[in-house]
């Protein structure tokens, strides 16, 4: 059953190309699952794992994301970003 169930892994990052000194802007980037995992392991699995399940009819796909929102947050630019 697992197996029909698309799972997305998303990250909190800064964002690396903002122009302003000491101005941080934070976004929510997808990863691969090995970046999650290298990330997750790191933190010393301590970190909260936001944990989304939607549906067919809520999101036209059935899909779990889930998220990591570390302590210290990554750049962007160190991530393994889906495209």
């Amino acid at each position: 059953m697992l197996e029909s169930i698309n799972v997305r892994f998303f990250c909190v990052a800064y964002v690396s190309d903002v122009d302003l000194e000491n101005d941080y802007t934070v976004n929510t980037f997808e990863i691969t699952e090995r970046c999650f995992n290298d990330l997750a392991r790191r933190a010393d699995g301590v970190s909260p794992i936001q944990y989304e399940r939607h549906s067919v009819f809520e999101n036209g796909c059935r899909q779990v994301c889930l998220t990591l929102d570390l302590d210290d947050w990554p750049h962007d630019c160190d991530l393994d970003v889906v495209t």
